[in-house]
């Protein structure tokens, strides 16, 4: 889909003791391909070698944080407004999860945090373990 012949884009998985039910797994899901999909169209256009990093982590007793940053060329403030349609998906997804998405400054990349609900009942408290790799 995103001609990975050409390319060598590694990525890191970093996520434990999170669990849902069926619905916000899949609304989930939907956030994180969006999110992967934009940064190999829009950090990675031209690039042969990158880095995503993509890290869910709990903020309180029913919050948690998903969070995808990349080392690519940026986010480009002055695009076409069509350009931005995927970030418009991600934040409408979000708020179907009682939660919200921001896009996070830094010096390299661009880094976006999608804050999600998961009613506490849903959440276990012992780690599933994390992993890491290169995919």
């Amino acid at each position: 889909m995103f001609d990975p012949e050409s390319r060598s884009i590694s990525s890191s998985v970093v996520a434990s003791g999170v669990h849902t039910d069926a619905d916000t797994g899949i609304q989930l899901g939907m956030i994180v391909c969006e999110l992967l999909a934009n940064c190999y169209l829009h950090a990675f256009p031209l690039s042969t070698v990158g880095h995503i990093d993509i890290t869910v982590r709990r903020a309180d007793n029913e919050f948690h944080i998903l969070s995808i940053s990349d080392n690519g060329k940026g986010f480009e403030e002055d695009t076409n407004a069509s350009m931005h349609l995927g970030l418009e998906v991600v934040e409408a997804l979000a708020d179907q999860l009682d939660g919200s998405m921001r896009r996070l400054a830094s010096g390299v990349g661009t880094t976006i945090e999608v804050t999600f609900r998961i009613p506490s009942a849903s959440v276990r408290s012992a780690p599933l373990g994390g992993s890491a790799g290169k995919h």
